[in-house]
């Protein structure tokens, strides 16, 4: 029997506890002091929440390509340089990188991803795939293979996946983005994009479409950031990835305005899928804005609560799944992934 104790995260913030670990038995949550001999010390939060995921461009990072810092140049659809290599690349090699990827979010600590797949119902269906063989709890936002709208192709999608997610508004037609949100909600699925990354978008338009969650906001303006406040619409930054394409992500203004943030790690062909790392780049490039009780709490209840996640222990409100990190060098010890609470 082991004894693992320390501060635990809650909602409210950290209490002092320990966990339990038995061969053969659940491992047990406890708050409070223990009456062992002896324990090993850990920080004991919530698995994380990756609230924006490109799973399907992990194949390239293992590639090695060299790849361009521009935004459009990379990623932007039809000819970006990332849509071309997954035009021409078999479904075997985007299905094993999938399976990387998903293999890197267990081990960093993520229970659970919300991934934008590219190309329609195969995109989604390579997805599906690779989660036979690693199931991890998924939101699946499809995107229809061309961009414009066809409301037959939309209901496949909508029947196999969580709801849409798109690029920025620019690359479509607003009429079929109009037509697009309007299906989703019509079929009680969610509806998500990318806002004001490159440049600033206007924003009533996008309020428009009734996003359940936008991504990014780089360029946004503080009274952007107001509005969606009052709109209640949660942000997801990236800041790795704002950091690759040679921009800051807007999170000062962002906790100033008091917007819901929560956290993502974008594009998976350039850096690994690790929310603990974007926590580690936050506190090194945004010094004294948040402190690490803040962003574990972003990172897990507050993105449960905004995407109403269910993975709680029965009969408590505590998450079933817990991270243990040693306190020194924060690095993640273990991942339990059924906990009960004692």
């Amino acid at each position: 029997m082991n004894c693992i104790s320390g501060k635990i995260l809650t909602e409210q913030g950290f209490k002092q506890g320990y966990i339990i670990l038995k061969d053969q038995e659940m491992p047990r949550l406890h708050f409070g002091n223990h009456s062992y001999n002896t324990s090993k010390k850990a920080i004991i939060i919530p698995t994380f929440i990756n609230a924006h995921t490109h799973i399907g461009d992990t194949f390239i990072r293992r590639k090695h390509v060299s790849l361009p810092h521009d935004i459009e140049e990379l990623v932007a659809p039809p000819n970006g340089l990332k849509h071309r290599l997954l035009k021409n690349v078999k479904h075997e090699e985007i299905t094993q990188g999938m399976i990387y990827g998903l293999d890197e979010l267990e081990k960093e600590g993520i229970s659970t991803f919300v991934d934008f797949r590219e190309n329609g119902l195969d995109g989604i269906n390579l997805l599906k795939k690779a989660l036979e063989s690693k199931p991890i709890n998924s939101r699946i936002f499809s995107r229809p293979k061309n961009l414009q709208f066809s409301r037959q192709e939309i209901t496949t999608l909508l029947k196999n996946s969580d709801g849409i997610g798109i690029s920025s508004i620019e690359d479509y037609n607003y009429d079929d983005i109009v037509l697009l949100s309007e299906e989703v909600e019509r079929k009680h699925k969610q509806f998500a994009l990318h806002v004001s990354e490159r440049i600033r978008e206007p924003i009533q338009p996008i309020l428009d479409l009734k996003p359940n969650f936008i991504i990014h906001m780089t360029q946004a303006s503080k009274k952007d950031l107001e509005q969606v406040k009052n709109h209640h619409i949660p942000l997801v930054v990236c800041p790795r990835s704002n950091h690759f394409f040679h921009m800051k992500a807007n999170l000062r203004e962002m906790k100033q305005t008091g917007n819901t943030i929560l956290l993502g790690t974008d594009n998976s062909m350039f850096h690994p899928l690790s929310i603990l790392q974007e926590i580690e780049f936050i506190q090194g490039h945004f010094s004294n804005l948040f402190s690490l009780e803040d962003l574990f709490l972003i990172s897990t209840y507050v993105a449960r609560k905004a995407l109403n996640l269910k993975d709680n222990i029965p009969g408590s409100t505590f998450p079933s799944s817990w991270i243990l990190i040693d306190p020194k060098s924060y690095q993640i010890i273990n991942v339990l992934k059924m906990v009960e609470e004692g």
